[in-house]
This record gives structure tokens, sequence and C-alpha cells, in this order.
């Protein structure tokens, strides 16, 4: 199984154009998206976003401010990620907060991780 999985990392191709008539289906999109949420990150903090472009028009517009790559707009979803430059004390209250709704962890438990992590990411510089 883990040969397999080291396999595929192996593969790259850089797409040079897209099939016209190719359409992500809304169930791949969403694999997608799930897959990039399950991603791990550093501290379990996930300072990442995705972005879903669809929209043609819009494809079309960013062209321009990705040095002209045509496949940009030729591609039937653009995944741009985007990252957080700073995890200030405000980002990191959300977080604890976020996860205090969705887990039902009382605040207590997850004072100590939250208090070290907004300690670490007062002393790093931007």
């Amino acid at each position: 199984m883990f040969n397999n999985m080291i396999d595929q990392l192996k593969w790259r191709y850089a797409c040079k154009a897209f099939d016209p008539d190719g359409q992500l289906s809304e169930t791949q999109v969403q694999t997608l998206k799930e897959a990039f949420n399950l991603t791990a990150s550093s501290y379990g903090l996930q300072p990442l976003k995705l972005v879903v472009i669809s929209n043609q028009e819009l494809k079309k517009n960013l062209v321009a401010a990705s040095m002209n790559q045509k496949q940009i707009d030729q591609c039937s979803h653009l995944l741009v990620l985007c990252s957080k430059t700073e995890l200030g004390d405000e980002f990191i209250h959300s977080y604890f907060k976020l996860v205090m709704e969705q887990r039902g962890t009382e605040e207590k438990i997850l004072a100590p991780f939250r208090d070290f992590l907004l300690k670490e990411m007062g002393e790093m510089t931007p």
C-alpha cells in the first residue's frame, strides 16, 4: 500500500492545456475540498483556505495576475490556496472558540495548549 502511495506522489505533471470540454464533477470538487480540509498543518491551526473558482469571467480576469498562464481560464475549476501571513492572538482565540463549539471541549482542557500557542506565535517575527 505505502509503495503505491509513494509511486503516486512521485508522479508529477505540469498541465500545459486542459480539455475545453472537460469538467470536474461536483463529487470530484467536493472530494478535493474534503481532502484539503483533512490536510495536517503545524499545531493543527489550519491557517489555510481553499477557494474554488468556476466562474469563467473571474478566471479570465485572473489570467493577467498569473503571468498570463492560459491554463487559468481553460480549467473547469481553479483551486486557489490562501495562507494567513500572521497568526495573531485574535486568530488563535477564534480557532479555540471554534474547537470548543465543534467538539464540545471545555475551555479549561484547551487553555494550556491555547496559552502555549499564544506565547509561541507571539515570539515569532512576521
